[in-house]
């Protein structure tokens, strides 16, 4: 019986975080305002480099993560295999390369803050001060 309420608890529990993420996409202060679905989208299929003239390099977090799964489904419309995927075919048809990774949303935010033209997502708990919202 212990073992049926602990794995009960345990279910609820990563249920739990998984509704209470919410995933937000972040930028430089110097960088964009406001982005919609569809340029967030371009950005991470890498199909638009560049937002109002200037360049914009897009980070992702390392495959496996929770977070990563999430914004790829909700935003890019497609899970983690068929991202690889697709990335693997551009590359090898010369059409371009994925988004620099990072280990973690701290990285993100970390990397987003002190580069100008970046962008990246990160659970909303993770913002600081040092990046603004541009995507919800």
């Amino acid at each position: 019986m212990k073992k049926i309420v602990a794995s009960i608890l345990i279910t609820l529990t990563t249920l739990t975080s998984y509704v209470h993420a919410k995933i937000v996409v972040i930028a430089n202060p110097a960088g964009p305002d406001k982005l919609t679905k569809a340029q967030v989208k371009k950005i991470y299929l890498g199909k638009s480099k560049k937002l109002g003239g200037k360049k914009v390099e897009a980070i992702n977090l390392k495959s496996g993560q929770e977070t990563r799964n999430q914004f790829l489904s909700g935003v890019v419309g497609k899970n983690a295999n068929q991202y690889k995927s697709y990335w693997a075919r551009r590359v090898f048809t010369g059409k371009g390369k994925p988004p620099k990774e990072v280990g973690s949303e701290s990285a993100v935010v970390s990397y987003v803050a002190s580069h100008k033209n970046a962008i990246g997502f990160v659970d909303e708990s993770k913002v600081t001060s040092k990046v603004k919202i541009v995507y919800r």
